[in-house]
């Protein structure tokens, strides 16, 4: 979700809630059944401070824990045979599908009139509730391994289990890792649902006795509650890399570059990606910016599996501007738009927006030629910008520039980012750099790529050139530079 769309959301539930608190305050609304929303907040808070609900709270928890845990290594265990015996696949997988598409909170009254509802039978329906997705997401994952890259393996001699730790992990984690993200929703939707219908404990059990005895602002309190609890669980990274590697040339022979990379950013992050020369920084941005597709694992931005570029959501600011000679400042920045069909009058008002932000308002009719090498780089910026991708990917953008010029450009990227805050991924060879403008640093090993450190740049914002020569940026530049040292000597 975009800035501003976050904004009118945000506002809009603000606005109904004081239009609630007001409505509930005159008197318009029956408090004995919608109470103002700081009634709600004062219950939520004395709820806190009982000891038998943060009991209830815990064997709700403990009842979705014990039930997750059967039901992972069960479910996976099934869909992995289903997928590699075609036989009791091809028997099995049709009622496997019946019993994925059916709700399961039918089955509910009858499990409860036979096995009753004590912790037991909750953990038992939340395992039966979770086992099909599980099931579901290893056969899928199972298919979703590259059979060419098992070869390979095979025939340079690969046992069994380095088969399956090599190759099989690494490519079925992304599918895995949502699987079981989605099995967890399903499993503490089933633990509710049974502590609701017939329990004597548990927070769901809570719920419904204050339901029955109209104990509205308990009742919103609870409720307020688990859709904390089940944000937290469903909430995911803007941008996810799961067990990414990427290899160059035919079958085994090729170089590896990227070795199962995995990362999580967040919406709204900055994050700065740096490492040896050749440890695959700007492959792993291709990859992020659907430019090739990863030999195995998968990229994903806002759940989406990356394929093929997605100019709506990524955006891409190369290390050379790239701009089109022929085309004036503004047109170069409505070049994007107008490959969609944007109507001219839209796509140059939005342009000059873009070139307004970046600080070239009044160079609209400029050409490339008569733009000095910073300010054709602001140019793609607003290029980059002008789609509004929620994730922006720069391949070292400065790296060009000289000193000075790098350094007023780099405050007046964090400028445009206090203001859009998107999402960036950033690579760079200055570490000074990558500290100074990031939230995170990433740090790749020598090739292959991998993952040898996740820097919090813990330094405050705004920031400030000061801030170069504090000691708490030595100490983080520090660190990083020990691992780049140290891959630069092998």
């Amino acid at each position: 979700m975009r800035r501003h769309e976050r904004f009118i959301v945000a506002a809009g539930v603000l606005g109904l809630l004081g239009l609630w608190e007001a409505l509930a305050r005159l008197g318009r609304l029956d408090a004995s059944l919608a109470p103002a929303p700081s009634t709600i907040l004062e219950a939520l808070g004395r709820l806190l401070r009982r000891p038998e609900v943060l009991q209830s709270l815990g064997v709700t928890a403990w009842e979705a824990l014990a039930a997750f845990v059967i039901a992972v290594p069960v479910g996976l265990l099934i869909g992995f045979t289903l997928a590699e015996v075609p036989g009791l696949g091809g028997l099995l997988r049709p009622l496997v599908n019946f019993l994925f598409g059916v709700p399961k909170s039918i089955f509910l009254p009858v499990f409860i009139l036979v096995f009753g509802v004590s912790i037991p039978q909750k953990i038992a329906f939340g395992v039966f509730t979770t086992i099909f997705v599980l099931i579901m997401g290893g056969i899928a994952a199972v298919q979703s391994v590259p059979h060419e890259l098992v070869t390979v393996s095979r025939v340079y001699g690969a046992t069994r289990l380095q088969i399956i730790r090599e190759i099989y992990l690494p490519a079925m984690a992304p599918i895995l890792l949502e699987s079981a993200r989605l099995g967890m929703v399903f499993n503490i939707t089933a633990v509710l649902l049974c502590e609701i219908y017939g329990a004597r404990d548990g927070i769901g059990y809570r719920i419904a006795a204050w339901g029955e005895n109209l104990q509205m602002p308990q009742l919103y309190a609870a409720l307020v509650l688990v859709a904390v609890v089940a944000a937290a669980v469903v909430t995911r990274p803007l941008v996810a890399i799961r067990g990414v590697s990427q290899r160059f040339g035919a079958d085994g022979a090729g170089v590896l570059a990227l070795d199962a990379i995995d990362l999580d950013i967040p919406d709204g992050q900055f994050v700065s990606v740096v490492g040896p020369s050749g440890c695959g920084k700007s492959t792993l941005l291709s990859l992020v910016a659907g430019l090739r597709a990863p030999s195995s694992g998968a990229v994903l931005c806002d759940g989406e599996t990356i394929t093929a570029p997605m100019p709506r959501k990524v955006g891409v600011i190369f290390q050379e501007a790239n701009l089109l000679p022929w085309l004036s400042a503004i047109d170069n920045v409505a070049f994007p738009l107008k490959l969609r069909r944007v109507p001219k009058g839209e796509r140059l008002e939005a342009a000059a927006r873009m070139l307004a932000l970046t600080g070239l308002a009044g160079f609209e009719s400029r050409l490339p030629h008569q733009l000095s090498g910073g300010m054709k780089q602001r140019v793609a910026i607003a290029r980059g910008l002008v789609q509004n991708p929620a994730v922006l990917l720069m391949d070292e953008p400065f790296a060009s520039l000289d000193e000075q010029t790098r350094m007023v450009l780099g405050d007046e990227l964090l400028r445009i980012w206090s203001e859009t805050r998107k999402t960036v991924l950033f690579v760079t060879h200055s570490l000074n750099e990558a500290v100074y403008l990031a939230d995170r640093v990433v740090v790749l090993s020598a090739r292959p790529g991998r993952v040898v450190d996740d820097v919090a740049v813990d330094l405050a914002r705004p920031r400030s050139f000061a801030m170069t020569s504090s000691e708490r940026f030595g100490i983080l530049k520090d660190r990083i530079w020990q691992h780049i040292k140290h891959a630069e000597r092998r």
